[in-house]
């Protein structure tokens, strides 16, 4: 079930593109079009639902996870980091996401990570064919 006035529902949707990078039966895994760092995902489900993720079943919740784990996994293995840093919020769009931040240094993390410039559609395909490419 989508949300027509949802962004990510949207983004589903073909409406506004994005550029994927995994995707199974109930998640998309797509580059953030606003990264602030090269390789910033967003796992988002497929159905839309509320971002209230920990008040989802058990089963659900596992299954989430397991899916971010895989995408944070390719993108250790990619960007060659030691850590994806996972946040889950619902400030701006309620829809179910889990942001991955590729891990690189203290520095970043201190100066603040919430400020960054949309990038191209063609900079996120270069990023995506890159991460497919090391698979």
């Amino acid at each position: 079930m989508r949300d027509e006035n949802c962004i990510f529902c949207k983004i589903l949707d073909g409406v506004i593109p994005s550029v994927k990078i995994r995707e199974d039966d109930d998640f998309v895994a797509i580059l953030d079009a606003f990264p602030n760092r090269k390789g910033m995902t967003l796992v988002i489900t497929k159905d839309h639902m509320d971002s209230d993720i920990l008040a989802k079943d058990d089963d659900f919740i596992a299954k989430y996870f397991q899916a971010a784990k895989k995408v944070a996994n390719m993108l250790k293995k990619w960007l060659k980091v030691d850590r994806v840093w996972l946040a889950i919020e619902w400030l701006e769009v309620n829809h179910a996401h889990i942001k991955l931040y590729p891990f690189y240094d203290w520095v970043w993390f201190a100066n603040g990570v919430w400020s960054w410039d949309q990038a191209s559609l063609e900079e996120l395909q270069a990023v995506a064919e890159e991460i497919k490419g090391n698979q």
